[in-house]
């Protein structure tokens, strides 16, 4: 009985080293997270949380104007437009996406400022994108706002993840904004060029 007993345990012990070895395996062989460069993320404190940006180039080896028979026309109403992105290309993970990231320019608020200069100014970024991509030669350097689907994994290293398969060009106050730095100071240097500019044309 007592010898029934101990080969029991040996058969429980053996089986259990057997499923401690098995899962060590599935760990080591599962797809790592991509850890973010820090120095190639911008990240701007906001009221309730980060907002992570990155300045990314676009080339016709990583992004497209079609994906499958999705259509992607610019939208002459508010100056929305998307670009596919090559997962396999995009600095930060995406584990739940198999091969695409959509990036989305966010329309612009009829109700807000300066919207006909707004879409103006979308639809020239999208026309050299489409120029670019179209011709299948050159870049388009843009700035990405990873948030809202974005994820910190840990602090140090920083380690970003997309928790869906979309991300943005950053705009801020109904503009596009091609700077990856603090908005406020961004803001304040675009009105003393525009200062500048407004006093040279007076002289």
């Amino acid at each position: 009985m007592n010898s029934t007993k101990r080969n029991i345990v040996r058969q429980l012990l053996l089986y259990c080293c057997v499923l401690i070895v098995a899962a060590s395996n599935i760990a080591c062989s599962a797809e790592p997270v991509l850890v973010a460069d820090v120095s190639s993320v911008s990240v701007s404190k906001g009221k309730y949380s980060d907002y992570y940006h990155i300045r990314y180039v676009l080339t016709p080896d990583n992004a497209s104007l079609t994906l499958a028979a999705r259509p992607n026309v610019f939208e002459n109403e508010n100056g929305q437009f998307e670009i596919y992105l090559n997962k396999s290309q995009f600095p930060i993970a995406a584990p739940l996406c198999e091969r695409t990231i959509i990036l989305r320019m966010p329309g612009t608020n009829p109700l807000g400022g300066q919207v006909k200069q707004s879409i103006n100014e979308k639809r020239a970024l999208f026309e050299r994108i489409q120029t670019m991509l179209n011709a299948g030669l050159g870049s388009v350097e843009v700035v990405i706002e990873l948030n809202p689907y974005v994820e910190k994994i840990r602090s140090n290293p920083l380690t970003l993840e997309l928790t869906q398969c979309n991300v943005f060009f950053r705009q801020a106050r109904n503009h596009y904004v091609d700077n990856p730095g603090e908005i406020k100071k961004i803001i304040e240097r675009k009105h003393l060029r525009h200062s500048d500019i407004t006093s040279s044309v007076r002289l």
